[in-house]
């Protein structure tokens, strides 16, 4: 348990104190900084409509758009939602 205190932050670690184990520790935080699954499946769909629409912004500069390209990407691989890269590719371009 005190391996899993430790790297807590002030506010990560006043959620915890009332746990009396690991699991208890770990499933509180999963549902604080994930949310249940539910949530998951919703921001599963942003982050899929965000990719399928996904266009440059007017006036928006390359650098700009690729980052953003790659939160996108980022978060979709997070929740192990993949594209093949020959599709990424296409896509930004």
């Amino acid at each position: 348990m005190y391996t899993l205190f430790f790297p807590l932050g002030p506010e990560d670690y006043s959620r915890v104190p009332s746990c009396s184990n690991f699991k208890e520790i770990w499933n509180k935080l999963e549902f604080t900084h994930e949310g249940t699954s539910q949530v998951k499946k919703l921001k599963v769909g942003i982050l899929t409509l965000n990719y399928g629409t996904f266009k440059i912004k007017p006036k928006e500069n390359i650098k700009a758009m690729f980052d953003r390209f790659k939160i996108i990407i980022n978060g979709l691989k997070s929740y192990r939602k993949t594209y093949l890269n020959e599709e990424v590719v296409r896509k930004i371009l």
